[in-house]
């Protein structure tokens, strides 16, 4: 499975639920769609330190930690549904 499908799968189960789902849906769209060809288990730390540090650096440090906090969710929820 890659990002971008398990990106699918977040946003029509479980962001949909969210009260914030607009905010949330717009993160990942501007966010992580750049990783979305990547197999799940491919995305690096050091990748994700690159990329959270290059939208500090050109959006701020908070929509870079919101960013980051939307990613690792995603993980999350992908081992709570056992992806």
């Amino acid at each position: 499975m890659t990002i971008g499908e398990l990106r699918a799968l977040y946003d029509t189960n479980h962001v949909v639920n969210l009260k914030d789902r607009l905010g949330t849906s717009r993160r990942l769209q501007r966010y992580v769609t750049q990783f979305d060809a990547l197999p799940l288990g491919e995305l690096t730390k050091m990748q994700v330190v690159s990329w959270h540090q290059e939208i500090g650096r050109t959006r701020g440090g908070t929509a870079a930690n919101q960013a980051l906090q939307q990613l690792h969710a995603m993980y999350a929820r992908a081992q709570d549904w056992e992806l």
